[in-house]
C-alpha cells in the first residue's frame, strides 16, 4: 500500500500552480515541465506571477503550491531551500573595444549601460555597489528584459551587467564577452519556498521532492543545457 501511495503521481490528475516571476521562469521552465510530465503525465500546471509582498500569504492560501525566487525572509511557517549563488557579469560584444583592453572600473565606468529592470524607476544590483563606493555610471538605455538587452548590445558598444542565468536561455544567440563585475558584489541566490502545511498532502509532498532533487542536479536553476 505505501508503494502504491508513492507512485499515484504517475496516475495523478492534479493542477499545481508554481509561483514564478518572470525572469525567473525564462531560467529553463521547458525542460522542467518536460521531466516532471515524465514522472507524472497527466497532472497540469500553471506558472503564477506573484507580488514578493505577497508571497508568504498566497503559499499559506494554497494559492500557489510553491515559489522560486531571490532568497528573502520568510515567517516561520514557511520553509525554503537555497540553492548555489551566481555573480554579477559585464558583457559586450564579440568585437568590443573592451576586447583588448580587458576590463577595470575606470574602463567599466566610461561605457554606455544598458539597465535592465522591469521597474519603472528601477536600478540594478550593480548600481547599489557603485553607490557604496560613491560611483555611478552612465545609463544610455533602460529596458525590462535581459533579452532585449543581449540583442542591443550585438549592434553596439553599449555593455550590460547581468547575473549570468539571466542571459543562459538565449546565449546562443549571440557569442558575447564576458567579464567578471570590477567591484567586490552581491550574489543572487535562489530558493524554493512552500507552506510547512505540504507535508499532510502527498501530491505536495511528491512534488516538492520532484523540485528539490530538479534543482540540486540543475545547481539551483532551471536549465536548457
Amino acid at each position: 500500500m505505501a508503494s502504491s501511495r508513492r507512485d499515484d503521481h504517475r496516475t495523478s490528475s492534479r493542477h499545481f500552480n508554481i509561483g514564478l516571476r518572470p525572469a525567473v521562469e525564462t531560467l529553463g521552465f521547458t525542460t522542467f515541465v518536460k521531466m516532471l510530465f515524465d514522472e507524472a503525465p497527466n497532472i497540469s500546471l500553471a506558472s503564477r506571477f506573484f507580488k514578493r509582498s505577497e508571497l508568504s500569504s498566497l503559499l499559506a492560501k494554497s494559492e500557489i503550491d510553491f515559489a522560486i525566487d531571490v532568497d528573502q525572509p520568510v515567517p516561520a511557517d514557511i520553509l525554503k531551500k537555497p540553492f548555489g549563488s551566481e555573480p554579477l557579469r559585464v558583457y559586450a560584444r564579440r568585437d568590443h573595444p573592451l576586447q583588448e583592453t580587458g576590463i577595470d572600473l575606470e574602463r567599466y565606468l566610461g561605457c554606455d549601460h544598458i539597465l535592465v529592470s522591469p521597474r519603472r524607476y528601477g536600478r540594478g544590483p550593480e548600481d547599489v555597489v557603485l553607490d557604496a563606493a560613491k560611483r555611478s555610471r552612465r545609463i544610455k538605455v533602460h529596458c525590462q528584459h535581459p533579452i532585449t538587452a543581449w540583442s542591443m548590445i550585438a549592434e553596439s558598444d553599449m555593455i550590460c551587467t547581468l547575473f549570468p542565468s539571466e542571459v543562459r536561455p538565449f546565449k546562443a544567440a549571440h557569442d558575447h564577452l564576458q567579464f567578471d563585475f570590477p567591484l567586490p558584489s552581491q550574489t543572487q541566490d535562489l530558493s524554493l519556498f512552500w507552506h510547512r502545511a505540504c507535508a499532510s498532502d502527498p501530491a505536495s509532498v511528491w512534488l516538492l521532492d520532484f523540485a528539490k532533487r530538479y534543482f540540486d542536479m540543475n545547481n539551483g536553476v532551471f536549465d536548457d543545457r
